[in-house]
């Protein structure tokens, strides 16, 4: 079983607090191209969330152009 839930607010905090108040058994979250320097100016949501995250966290990264040019 796997649901969907939109939620507003600081993803990094509020991913943790849901899965817990939903009772969730798995977090799925995706990432994005930024560099090290971008990680460290704004700090890393996926990073937030593995670190405070009650249950696992399933870290999906971008689709790289070769992954694209294949599916297509």
């Amino acid at each position: 079983d796997a649901r969907v839930l939109v939620a507003a607010g600081d993803p990094g905090r509020l991913l943790p607090r849901l899965a817990v108040e939903h009772r969730a058994d798995l977090l799925v979250v995706g990432t994005h191209r930024g560099g090290a320097l971008s990680r460290l100016l704004l700090g890393s949501t996926a990073e937030r969330v593995l670190r405070d995250a009650p249950v696992p966290v399933l870290v999906v990264p971008p689709r790289t152009e070769a992954a694209a040019s294949e599916a297509a």
